[in-house]
Order: C-alpha cells, then structure tokens, then sequence
C-alpha cells in the first residue's frame, strides 16, 4: 500500500487546545502527504455560531475516518502511476518517498529525486 499514517504520537494526537484530532498521512512512494482533522468540540450553529452540546463522542470512529481517506488516497496514486507510465513524464519525489516501486527508477537533478515510470515499449 503506498499511503499509511505515519508513526509516531506527534502523527496521530488529539490537541487538548483547540479538540482537533489530527492524523498525518504519508505516500512511501511519492513522498506526498495529507492531514485529516476530526473535529471533537463542540460543533457550532453555521449562521449564529451557537455551540451545541456535545458530550457523546462514540459514533465518531477515527479508524473508519482513516480507512475511507487511505483508500481514496491510494486509488489517486494508482490513476498517478498510470498517468506518468503512459505519458512518461517524470515524479518529483517528495522526502519521505523511500519505496521503488517494481519496474521503475529514480534519477537526482540538482537537490531533486525524479521517479521514472517503466519503460515504454512503442
């Protein structure tokens, strides 16, 4: 799977501040990343900003959250993968990308890592 949570306490916390959980995904292979942010105050009236009570949090599943971001996620990356295969553009990769994929191959420019799709057989 190219896109996890990364690991770690300052990935993966609720702020005690501003009740924000907030969850830091990565791509291993791209390097790209993606927050989500689960609200756990009290949400408010969207014309008056009124707070409304909120005291039961059990049908919020952080885990389903997660789940439904991580495959939404993965399914950009594979329609990515197949774009730079078929056009044979190169990938920026990001710092956290440290997974080669089969088949492909990565070259440096300067400060840059550029990921290259297989070869193309035309």
């Amino acid at each position: 799977m190219s896109w996890s949570v990364r690991s770690g306490h300052e990935h993966n916390f609720i702020d005690g501040r501003t009740q924000v959980h907030h969850v830091h995904l990565f791509n291993q292979v791209t390097g790209g990343e993606h927050n989500i942010e689960l609200l756990l105050g009290c949400p408010c009236c969207p014309s008056c900003k009124r707070p409304f009570e909120q005291s039961d949090l059990s049908l919020l599943d952080p885990n389903a959250e997660i789940e439904k971001h991580l495959g939404v996620l993965s399914g950009n990356h594979d329609a990515l993968m197949g774009y730079i295969a078929k056009h044979g553009h190169p990938l920026r990769i990001g710092p956290l990308g440290t997974v080669l994929p089969e088949g492909h191959r990565t070259s440096r420019v300067g400060d840059h890592r550029y990921l290259h799709g297989p070869r193309r057989s035309e």
